[in-house]
């Protein structure tokens, strides 16, 4: 459902490189700048890049493998100044030429990744794993974009093979911990992000999926020792503060909740994630709904098919009532996940508000097939078949 904790990719480490001497007389000089230039982490356009290197390899200074390696610097580069089109285009240039290379693989779906093109990153990481699948990273790689893509299955059969080869790997840890907490199994997600914080006590993100994972089990007062924790370490993420508002309203500290939800508002502008956990935190807080609506509306105006946004609005649309826009919305999300319990029963639902009695008899019971726990779900949230 909208509400999941989602672990992101954290920026990748760029090799570190040692500039050139130029040389003296003027051929020297512009062998070396077409050097130079194949390997300047700062090259304003991927144009400028493959003009340095096709003009170092024409003069026989760097071969081929050499000019992959700098397109590879380059993209790296874009990746970790935030650039991340350019570090497609530029590890698109190394493809070009190597189009086996399986570390451009990985770097190109990391990049595409943090677009959040996840079906693009997984395809990509699917040949990486392919040509090298001994390869942890690539693994991992694979694991979070499936786990995005709601392919629960796959994500936690990798991240399972992640933890089988580094028991010491925390990130994987709280990767699968996400997955069984998706499919409330809290007892074996909570173990998992013991472990992750045991070995990593400075993981703000551990510290927020284990209060996600703790508030399933409405272990409030526990769960706002994790958020507290987490915010502590980390104050930036707008879906901690809104998780721990959240909270709030369920200890009843109403002047907290409201502290928490504007902070988040401030932090949430222009990131589709943090205004869906706004959205979705403060629908399930009993709060303005028409408040929540906005900030999904805020999301999908920026990811316009954002599977879980769409959950959240869609779950808005049932408790204001709104069942033709909840069913459109859970219509364009079963698109990208079509046997997803939580928006089949939700369709179901509404369809049986509108009256059309088959239809949601056909969602529901399908839904209860694939998780039989979905019905109690939607009657914590107050919407029940014959509610």
């Amino acid at each position: 459902m909208g509400g999941t904790a989602r672990f992101l990719i954290r920026g990748l480490a760029v090799a570190g490189l040692s500039w050139l001497a130029l040389g003296a007389g003027p051929a020297a000089a512009q062998r070396d700048y077409n050097y130079s230039t194949c390997f300047k982490l700062d090259v304003d356009s991927p144009r400028d890049l493959v003009r340095g290197c096709t003009a170092a390899g024409r003069a026989g200074t760097l071969g081929e493998n050499a000019i992959v390696r700098a397109y590879i610097y380059g993209g790296n580069d874009r990746f970790n100044r935030g650039d991340d089109r350019g570090a497609i285009a530029t590890y698109n240039l190394a493809l070009r030429l190597d189009s086996h290379n399986a570390d451009v693989r990985y770097v190109r779906g990391n990049a595409l990744y943090r677009l959040r093109q996840f079906r693009r990153a997984l395809a990509d990481y699917e040949e990486a794993v392919r040509r090298n699948p001994e390869h942890s990273a690539f693994l991992m790689g694979r694991a979070n974009a499936r786990y995005m893509l709601h392919d629960y299955d796959g994500a936690l059969a990798d991240y399972s093979e992640a933890i089988r080869r580094n028991a010491y790997d925390s990130v994987a840890r709280v990767g699968r911990g996400n997955v069984l907490a998706v499919r409330r199994d809290f007892v074996r997600a909570i173990a998992d992000y013991d472990e992750a914080i045991r070995l990593n006590p400075s993981d703000a993100n551990a510290y927020y999926v284990r209060g996600v994972a703790r508030a399933g089990q409405r272990d409030w007062e526990n769960a706002l020792i994790d958020f507290n924790r987490s915010i502590a370490i980390d104050p930036r993420v707008a879906g901690v503060h809104a998780a721990r508002a959240r909270n709030h309203v369920r200890l009843g500290n109403g002047e907290w909740a409201e502290a928490d939800f504007r902070e988040a508002e401030r932090l949430a502008q222009g990131d589709a994630a943090g205004l869906n956990s706004l959205c979705w935190n403060l629908a399930l807080a009993g709060a303005d709904l028409d408040r929540a609506r906005a900030h999904c509306d805020a999301s999908l105006g920026i990811e316009p098919d954002d599977i879980d946004t769409l959950d959240s609005r869609g779950l808005i649309g049932l408790m204001q009532g709104r069942f033709r826009e909840a069913q459109a919305d859970f219509d364009r999300a079963l698109r990208g996940d079509r046997n997803n319990a939580g928006l089949l029963y939700g369709r179901g639902l509404a369809a049986r508000r509108l009256g059309r009695a088959a239809a949601a008899r056909a969602d529901i019971d399908r839904a209860v097939a694939i998780d039989p726990e979905i019905a109690r779900v939607y009657a914590d949230y107050g919407l029940a078949p014959d509610g």
